[in-house]
């Protein structure tokens, strides 16, 4: 490995690890630190209610009473329920090594967990400077710029924080995925990471929108679109996977919401624009 190569690292390594614990220290400095059941409140505190019955081995009701009373709501058919059952669940495993409140545990993952999103914009940097150095400025202005942790250092607990890594790193093999040889288990990963973030914030479909007319543009103005083509076809695959097995985007219509059915024209439309523009016509 390379001097410089080990340097960025080392350096990104500190930025995450900095901007972490900057997040941890701020919010255990906040008056209700220690106060489990007053430290979440309104969206949050819904979220958390959910978690700590997956933390505590109990079912999140499929029909919840307590939110919507006496009607009932549908708790899966109207909330992307994904983040809490998974920090629940793990918060069991580790436990017995950590020794702290579920609330406070939630405070180190989601100031850690939502981190991770400065190597994601590292390397889509990269990959469009071409230079590490540029990546790493602009990782470094996405660390510490206030809307990257602002809602986070108030004390919340919010399914953006945990969906945006996964948005992030979805865009990132996305771009890899156009030059790779191994370009069928690279787009694999963008779409498993779009599928978690879909089933996670329902805020994901109005990212999957801009990203689909994104590439219509491409289609439009570009003329090699084959890696782009094949590549789509297997973030589509998983778009209409969570489409069918996510309950919130099942009832919300999301197949035929308009980045889904907006995918099966961009083609055959690029390829009329393309030839009527060309050259030879």
């Amino acid at each position: 490995m390379k001097p410089n190569k080990i340097i960025i690292i080392a350096i990104l390594l500190l930025i995450y690890l900095g901007i972490s614990l900057f997040k941890v220290q701020y919010i255990r400095k906040l008056p209700r630190y220690q106060e489990e059941s007053c430290f979440y409140w309104t969206e949050s505190a819904f979220h958390y209610r959910y978690a700590k019955l997956a933390s505590e081995g109990k079912k999140i009701p499929v029909t919840d009473k307590i939110v919507q009373y006496p009607e009932e709501v549908k708790t899966y058919e109207n909330f992307t329920v994904f983040m809490e059952p998974v920090t629940g669940y793990l918060y069991r495993i580790i436990e017995p090594f950590l020794q702290i409140s579920f609330h406070q545990f939630l405070i180190y993952f989601m100031a850690f967990f939502s981190g991770l999103s400065i190597f994601a914009v590292y390397l889509i940097s990269s990959e469009i400077w071409k230079s590490r150095w540029a990546a790493l400025i602009a990782a470094l202005f996405y660390a510490v710029t206030p809307a990257a942790y602002g809602r986070i250092i108030v004390g919340t607990y919010l399914r953006e924080s945990f969906a945006l890594p996964f948005i992030f790193f979805s865009l990132y093999f996305f771009l890899q995925s156009r030059k790779q040889e191994r370009w069928i288990i690279i787009n694999a990963a963008a779409g498993l990471c779009l599928f978690v973030a879909l089933a996670g914030w329902h805020f994901t479909q109005f990212y999957y929108t801009f990203f689909i007319f994104t590439l219509f543009f491409l289609y439009l103005f570009h003329r090699e679109t084959a890696a782009l083509s094949r590549n789509l076809l297997i973030l589509t695959f998983f778009a209409l996977l969570a489409g069918l097995i996510v309950p919130a985007l099942r009832t919300k219509g999301f197949l035929l919401s308009l980045p889904m059915v907006t995918r099966s024209e961009e083609r055959r439309v690029g390829k009329e624009c393309r030839s009527r523009w060309s050259p030879d016509h």
